[in-house]
């Protein structure tokens, strides 16, 4: 198990280089001199908080004597167990407040951050597959094939929409929210289908987090510019 640790290193490394990708000749970043190294300052800085959220979760999610301890709590290679759902949303929230703190084009980084992470999904569910009990098959191969699809979605129409400013700056990264809460609630009925349970926390923030994307994406998206096409 403790290899996973490698898989999490492919995976930043991906992150960092869709990344340096997106934010390196971006106008607006440029307009608001934000230098690369400030861009991976707080790569480095939302990552952390992100582990530190998927580890956090997953304990209360799924409590076992061993998580609390310090070294039982720190060592999730050996003692394993992440929540991808409160990374997701830990990851989120500091990046938004981060950003503001930061007086950084909040917007737009949250796009790029949502496809530089978007981005190594598909080898970083492989990467577990291959490494972890293989009971998981369904889960991490319906995983796969989704965010492999919705990456190339994001490459070919999404992201150009976003460079025209079909869709506003900020949406993007609601988009991928949206179907990051959907995919994870289907993941979670295909690994447990018989017993699966449908009233639980994880559940409840799967809920809150499509909630809240799909009302600000309806807000930037429908209600803004009828209201400016009035």
């Amino acid at each position: 198990m403790h290899f996973l640790i490698f898989v999490f290193i492919i995976c930043f490394f991906i992150f960092l280089f869709s990344l340096y990708f997106l934010a390196n000749d971006d106008m607006i970043i440029i307009k608001k001199d934000m230098p690369m190294d400030k861009v991976f300052n707080t790569a480095f800085l939302t990552a952390l908080v992100a582990l530190f959220f998927a580890r956090f979760f997953y304990v209360i999610f799924y409590p076992r004597e061993v998580f609390f301890s310090f070294l039982g709590f720190l060592l999730f290679p050996y003692f394993y167990g992440l929540s991808l759902l409160g990374g997701v949303l830990g990851g989120s929230v500091f990046l938004i407040a981060y950003a503001k703190y930061q007086k950084l084009p909040v917007a737009k980084i949250f796009d790029f951050f949502a496809f530089a992470f978007l981005s190594c999904f598909p080898i970083g569910f492989l990467g577990f597959f291959v490494l972890t009990d293989k009971s998981y098959f369904p889960t991490f191969i319906f995983s796969f094939i989704i965010y492999s699809i919705l990456l190339l979605i994001f490459i070919k129409v999404a992201l150009p929409a976003s460079f025209r400013g079909t869709i506003k700056n900020g949406s993007l990264g609601l988009i991928f929210l949206l179907y990051f809460s959907v995919v994870t609630f289907l993941s979670g009925i295909i690994s447990n289908f018989k017993n699966y349970q449908l009233i639980s926390p994880e559940n409840f923030m799967i809920l809150f987090l499509f909630i809240i994307s799909i009302t600000f994406i309806l807000k930037q998206e429908i209600m803004e510019k009828n209201k400016f096409g009035k």
